[in-house]
């Protein structure tokens, strides 16, 4: 049974070889034939229908080529399994501890480790929260008025030549 088995698999493997590279044969022809078609000038009634029915095959097989692809990959995939996981899980260590903050100096202290988000929460909590002392002094700054006509042009849309020319 399992030499039987082993026999049959040997033969679907070879089918299915076989009958994926005559179909992704079939899509070149069919490409080539839409494409002599689209190029003449005068397309029949039948040219047409056939265009169309090419297309709409050449379409499907690309789906369906894609979707093979796709399966082969995952498969692929989850046979090297365990190798993929570690081998990304280690990357990602790696580069955590890559983008870990060591050490940081705020003001004249140094913080480490742990001490690094309680630092910075408590140096902002006290910035962003600390009343503004003086203001600048805006005595010498004058707004004037718009006039009623630059307020109007200010609002129209921009012509093609304006944004062209910018």
């Amino acid at each position: 049974l399992s030499r039987k088995l082993h026999s049959i698999r040997k033969e679907v493997f070879a089918w299915k070889r076989i009958f994926w590279n005559v179909k992704f044969s079939e899509v070149a022809i069919w490409d080539e034939e839409i494409l002599s078609i689209q190029s003449s000038n005068n397309i029949s009634a039948d040219q047409s229908s056939r265009l169309l029915c090419l297309q709409c095959l050449a379409q499907e097989w690309r789906i369906r080529e894609s979707i093979h692809w796709q399966q082969r990959s995952r498969l692929g995939w989850l046979s090297a399994g365990d190798q993929n996981s570690r081998f990304f899980y280690l990357t990602d260590s790696q580069r955590r501890c890559q983008t870990l903050l060591q050490s940081m100096v705020i003001g004249h202290r140094v913080f480490l480790g742990d001490d690094i988000l309680s630092a910075l929460t408590a140096h902002f909590r006290e910035f962003y929260f600390k009343s503004l002392r003086s203001r600048a002094p805006l005595s010498d700054f004058h707004l004037s008025f718009l006039s009623v006509s630059c307020a109007i042009s200010l609002e129209q849309r921009f012509l093609h030549q304006e944004i062209k020319s910018a």
